[in-house]
């Protein structure tokens, strides 16, 4: 009887690893998320200080796609500073509005109509 439970429970993993490699290649490539993330990068700039641990934390949510973006140095631009009335970084520009502090990306993409 044992032999038939190890049998089952082996054919049960199989059909499961099975299903979830179906449902794994029938999803999207990841071009949707490439696209979206484009067009955010697109309608955006990103400015940001090199000490500053929130921007850091952005530039992380961003991940793979942080070269897409226009990210603006306080550092090497301080008249950034005025220019958007700063009140601390990281600060998004969209549509020449400030967004100060770290955005998800489900709020980019609002924030940018993506």
């Amino acid at each position: 009887m044992k032999t038939k439970e190890i049998i089952f429970t082996i054919t049960l993993i199989i059909i499961i690893i099975l299903v979830i490699s179906i449902i794994t290649s029938l999803k999207p490539n990841g071009n949707h998320e490439e696209e979206e993330m484009q067009c955010i990068a697109d309608n955006s700039k990103l400015i940001v200080s090199k000490t500053c641990g929130h921007c850091a934390t952005q530039k992380n949510m961003l991940g793979e796609h942080l070269n897409k973006f226009t990210l603006l140095s306080v550092n090497e631009h301080p008249e950034l500073w005025e220019q958007y009335n700063l009140i601390g970084v990281p600060t998004w520009i969209i549509n020449e509005k400030s967004y100060p502090g770290v955005q998800s990306i489900t709020k980019l993409k609002e924030l940018t109509n993506c």
